[in-house]
């Protein structure tokens, strides 16, 4: 079976429209700063991850304190490591087990402080994607026809994954229910991780 890569897939409802990089072009933007009167809205760069495309997404309600923190905690992220993550999204509910359907977006994003308090406040505990990204870098792929997604050349450390589903029980529209799934992985130098992507029960 082949194994799906991870490649660029900006869905509407998780960032803001921007132009896609290919890998030449990327690689030339590298750290540029695209500035807005004076405010930092979006920096866009290549990281060697697996062929993801990495975007911090600021706005201007982000201090600069909170910058700062964010720059000093993604930086070790921000190095071509040689760890990966693996996984299938899948949710088991009282009708059974569901798993994602081909291109179902997956999310990955080093757990810094303000990721791991969105994380907890959209994800976990409202169950849904904030509707605007505060500032944060963040990898995308999407699963293949089983369900399954590959992230590739990660640096150690600890991450948060995320992926919006929409489930039905009999396969017809009028009973489906959208559900976000989610995952924490710590991955050690060097580590390929097996993760399932998924929701307790009583969410």
């Amino acid at each position: 079976m082949r194994r799906p890569s991870a490649e660029r897939y900006l869905a509407p409802d998780m960032l803001p429209a921007v132009p896609a990089l290919d890998s030449s072009s990327a690689s030339r933007a590298g750290r540029a700063l695209l500035h807005t009167r004076g405010l930092v809205a979006l920096v866009a760069l290549t990281v060697a991850l697996g062929g993801c495309a990495a975007l911090f997404v600021r706005g201007d309600d982000v201090s600069d304190d909170e910058r700062q923190q964010i720059a000093a905690e993604t930086a070790p992220y921000l190095a071509k490591g040689t760890g990966s993550i693996s996984g299938v999204v899948r949710l088991d509910t009282d009708y059974g087990a569901f798993v994602a359907s081909r291109n179902t977006q997956v999310a990955l994003t080093p757990a810094t402080t303000i990721a791991r308090e969105r994380f907890e406040e959209y994800v976990v505990e409202d169950n849904e994607l904030p509707a605007r990204r505060k500032a944060e870098m963040v990898l995308f792929t999407q699963t293949n026809a089983a369900g399954r997604f590959h992230f590739e050349n990660l640096p150690p450390g600890d991450y948060l994954l995320a992926s919006p589903v929409r489930w039905s029980a009999t396969g017809k529209g009028e009973d489906a229910h959208d559900a976000v799934a989610y995952a924490r992985v710590h991955l050690t130098d060097g580590e390929h991780a097996d993760v399932v992507v998924t929701r307790p029960a009583e969410d």
